[in-house]
């Protein structure tokens, strides 16, 4: 996995160099300027896996709306930073064969940074492609367990989950995606993956999502 996450690492600065570098065949087009605010809505298909992102054994839907803040940081190349600050809400089924149902729950802060380069292609047109990095606050999570017969039994996700191995308040990963900017209009995906475990102890688990967004400009 360490491997892995190099070769993403290296991988983003070559393109973000070989964009750099096919700037000059563009001029033709003129590359915007300035920074933007934005607010964008999301969802991600997140998985909890130990060894691969194949043998996941936990599956999460994520629905999240965010603020961001993008500003360039180069004077003639349009490479631009963004700072994001989201609020996410997970949500899964777990199907434990034991109970009629019981299903688990987070509630999350994601602040996160971002670097990417804007490559206008026509006019209002942009593909924004970036690289960064994202931390996971968890605020607040519970698995529900509802019997045939009996009380309903709520567990705190951060304190009594599995023994020892409750889920860790905070988890730093990375990110990459890539945007299409219509004028003030966006829509993009993006990939997450996990540098920290999910759950404190020995558990190795780490957490990976694939997701969509679509935000406005201002």
């Amino acid at each position: 996995m360490k491997l892995f996450n190099t070769i993403l690492i290296a991988s983003c600065l070559v393109t973000l160099t070989t964009l750099a570098s096919a700037q000059g065949s563009l001029k033709s087009i003129p590359a915007p300027s300035g920074g933007w605010a934005e607010l964008s809505l999301q969802y991600s298909f997140c998985s909890e896996y130990e060894d691969t992102w194949a043998d996941a054994y936990d599956e999460f839907n994520v629905y999240g709306v965010a603020g961001s803040l993008a500003f360039p940081i180069l004077n003639d190349i349009p490479v631009y930073a963004r700072a994001n600050l989201g609020l996410t809400h997970s949500t899964n089924r777990n199907m434990d064969e034991d109970y009629v149902d019981s299903y688990s729950y987070y509630t999350s802060l994601l602040p996160s940074a971002e670097a990417g380069y804007m490559l206008n292609i026509y006019k209002s047109i942009s593909l924004f492609p970036y690289f960064g990095l994202v931390s996971r606050l968890n605020l607040y999570g519970r698995d529900v367990f509802v019997p045939e017969e009996g009380e309903v039994r709520a567990r705190d996700r951060f304190k009594d989950v599995y023994d020892d191995d409750h889920m860790r308040r905070l988890q730093l990963g990375w990110k990459v995606g890539a945007e299409l900017h219509v004028s003030s209009v966006l829509v993009g995906l993006f990939m997450t993956n996990d540098l920290t475990h999910v759950y404190a102890g020995d558990d190795p688990s780490r957490s990976a999502s694939l997701g969509f967004k679509v935000g406005y400009k201002f």
